[in-house]
């Protein structure tokens, strides 16, 4: 070999060692987890630097996934002067607000995510889908439709066509039927998306009173599934406290359509009281990781920011986002959001352990004649997996929202192959913290759980393999 070689060689390795440097972390990033985390975003900035720092916050938590609302009058004025009456000003509107969104769907995919919009309808303007269009025509509407789906053909996750259109406006001749939905609305406006870009994703709205069976399975007869890829939701905490309704809808709809996918225009709504609020925390972990468990395909968290409802005056949000001399500020809520993200994914890839696992009180009051007397509370929401074959997860709760009990048990695990349990703290997903446990001839006992609103999430290592954390392995 030659000096000329040796040199093309040197400068080779040089570049592969680059690319390494530079381009790991992006490539770290990219991997994707399947999960249904998501965030409802309302936070479109023109400026593309404070879009990424805020955008990086969010593929900080963990979560794949955001969901922006838009509105044709927001993205074309049609030489209107409307929004000037409505607060708004030029940095919010027009060519300014389609520049945000461009900014929001090229970064979120540059850091790793996938975007998915809801397009507002008829509603803020009373009938009218934009006010400079006053026919009130879905076909112009559906126009617009099709230019935003062409200009993002392939970037976007999923479509979600209006919210709560099952609600009842006879003023402007809008019956809330689940006809009129679907021949009014949803089927012109899912073929003008599919024209713009063949392979997009679709559901229908949101409906109001969630999870409103008897309406999503009218759409449905009436050709959803020949039209669209699922349904939505609005799903409040206290609907993951009682998981029958939604369970239940959740069961007709595949029986008659088994590919149905299931997104959520908002769930959670859980509010804030200051930064380190249990409750808040608690609640919207078990709320996101339940909606994985039951198979969801996206639940975007309402809402990320720190801020108060118009109608209402409650703050649901988790943080306060950075700024260009400001940095993020994250509640508890936050930190327990990336604890489920970060540990429970790849929900498909799970199995169930095959031998048996025990819940036993594990409290103690008193022994009689060599017999221990427990104390017996509630039973709690209890669920195992393995991932790999080398992870145990273990997920224990009481899932009560309004009336939160506490107590501890053991968790029996008839098995010699699971060994070493560690807690994950549901405020650091890194961490693994040691908990008490011994073995009962066969039984591996985790000793005393706590048990609370809190969710306490377990590990366990199979014997003979080395301790791998849960974000370090995808596959």
């Amino acid at each position: 070999m030659d000096c000329r070689d040796t040199k093309k060689l040197q400068a080779a390795h040089f570049l592969i060692i680059a690319f390494f440097l530079v381009g790991s972390h992006t490539v770290a990033m990219s991997i994707q987890r399947d999960m249904p985390y998501s965030m409802v975003w309302f936070y479109l900035n023109p400026d593309e630097q404070q879009t990424r720092r805020m955008l990086q916050t969010v593929r900080d938590l963990g979560v794949m996934k955001t969901q922006a609302l838009i509105y044709w009058w927001q993205i074309e004025t049609l030489g209107g002067n409307y929004w000037k009456q409505m607060g708004y000003t030029e940095r919010d509107i027009g060519t300014s607000k389609l520049k945000a969104l461009d900014n929001y769907i090229k970064v979120s995919h540059e850091l790793g995510m996938r975007p998915a919009l809801r397009v507002g309808t008829f509603r803020v303007f009373k009938g009218l889908y934009h006010p400079m269009d006053t026919t009130g025509s879905v076909e112009k509407y559906c126009d617009w439709l099709r230019r935003m789906a062409t200009r993002y053909k392939g970037k976007i996750d999923h479509w979600v066509i209006g919210d709560e259109e099952n609600k009842r406006f006879p003023e402007w001749g809008w019956t809330g039927s689940a006809k009129d939905y679907m021949e009014k609305l949803f089927i012109p406006a899912s073929i003008a998306i599919k024209e713009g870009d063949p392979d997009s994703r679709i559901s229908c709205t949101a409906v109001s009173s969630a999870p409103a069976t008897d309406w999503i399975m009218k759409v449905i007869a009436l050709g959803l599934p020949r039209y669209g890829d699922g349904i939505a939701a609005n799903i409040g905490y206290r609907r993951i406290e009682d998981l029958v309704e939604l369970q239940n809808m959740m069961r007709k709809v595949k029986a008659v359509w088994p590919e149905a996918k299931f997104y959520a225009n908002g769930v959670g709504y859980v509010e804030h009281a200051h930064l380190h609020d249990k409750r808040q925390a608690s609640i919207l972990a078990q709320c996101m990781f339940t909606l994985w468990d039951i198979g969801w395909n996206s639940a975007p968290y309402y809402v990320y920011a720190f801020s108060k409802t118009k109608d209402t005056h409650q703050n649901f949000g988790i943080m306060s986002l950075p700024g260009q001399d400001k940095a993020a500020v994250y509640s508890d809520a936050w930190f327990a959001y990336q604890t489920i993200a970060h540990t429970f994914y790849n929900r498909n890839k799970m199995r169930q352990p095959d031998f048996e696992i025990r819940l036993r009180q594990g409290e103690v009051c008193a022994t009689e004649d060599g017999l221990k007397m427990r104390i017996a509370p509630p039973v709690p929401v209890f669920h195992s997996y393995i991932r790999n074959n080398n992870q145990m997860l273990l997920y224990i709760a009481y899932r009560k929202f309004r009336e939160p009990c506490n107590g501890r048990w053991d968790i029996l695990l008839r098995t010699k192959h699971w060994v070493r349990p560690k807690r994950i703290p549901i405020l650091d997903y890194k961490a693994r913290l040691a908990v008490p446990h011994h073995y009962e001839g066969d039984w591996l006992v985790i000793e005393k759980v706590k048990v609370s609103l809190e969710p306490a999430i377990l590990i366990l290592t199979r014997s003979g393999t080395e301790i791998i954390h849960s974000q370090d392995k995808e596959h």
